[in-house]
């Protein structure tokens, strides 16, 4: 396995990125709680509050994920202000589509496609 890279970069939203070494983006991938995160996330931008309700996991897992996902770039971290003036942190998956493919020449490769997380527009209060 080719060790060039370790974690996804994004040039820009809907890019395909290659991923050298795969295995830590794999490893993240196929968590369980870390799908379900992105897969709830993906619809649209959810607080940590609302995925451990949405998910059934407890606070402090949702943010271990968050922090490794969005360390990874496969979560988007934004602010939303309240009309009571609070901020609160919503993160939204930015992956459309991976793709594992492995070569006659023993090589995984990883193709991340990566979702435009401006397309979601919060509702007005």
């Amino acid at each position: 396995m080719n060790h060039s890279s370790s974690v996804p970069s994004r040039q820009a939203d809907s890019e395909a990125t290659t991923i050298d070494d795969p295995s830590i983006l794999l490893a993240v991938l196929v968590d369980e709680h870390a799908q379900e995160i992105l897969s709830a996330t993906s619809r649209s931008p959810l607080s940590a509050e609302e995925l451990e309700s949405t998910c059934g996991l407890s606070l402090s897992t949702i943010y271990r994920k968050i922090d490794r996902l969005v360390e990874l770039d496969l979560l988007n971290e934004q602010f939303r202000v309240s009309t009571e003036g609070r901020h609160r942190r919503e993160f939204q998956a930015t992956i459309d589509r991976v793709k594992l493919t492995y070569t006659p020449e023993e090589q995984f490769t990883l193709d991340v496609s990566w979702r435009n997380c401006n397309e979601y527009e919060p509702p007005t209060p």
